[in-house]
């Protein structure tokens, strides 16, 4: 039955690549710099994501669009957010 229902419910399962996973950055004052990231179709499916900062130092992140369409036909896309 577990078999069944695990089977049943795998095409409903998706995940999202990100590159780069981290990235470091050391402080200095007045520090204004543009972060570039990756989002990866390896499903060759059109969705939508939405980014967002959320935690501590949110409000020093500033994120250029929140909403990232994604056509099957990209295999990846680009999107940026400024630290200041």
């Amino acid at each position: 039955m577990v078999l069944i229902v695990i089977t049943l419910f795998s095409n409903l399962v998706l995940a999202l690549g990100v590159a780069p996973a981290k990235v470091g950055i050391n402080f200095e004052a007045n520090l204004e710099k543009e972060i570039i990231l990756r989002i990866f179709n390896e499903q060759n499916k059109d969705f939508k994501v939405v980014v967002y900062a959320r935690g501590e130092l949110a409000e020093y992140l500033n994120v250029d669009n929140t909403l990232i369409s994604v056509k099957a036909d990209q295999s990846e896309v680009e999107f940026k957010f400024k630290i200041n």
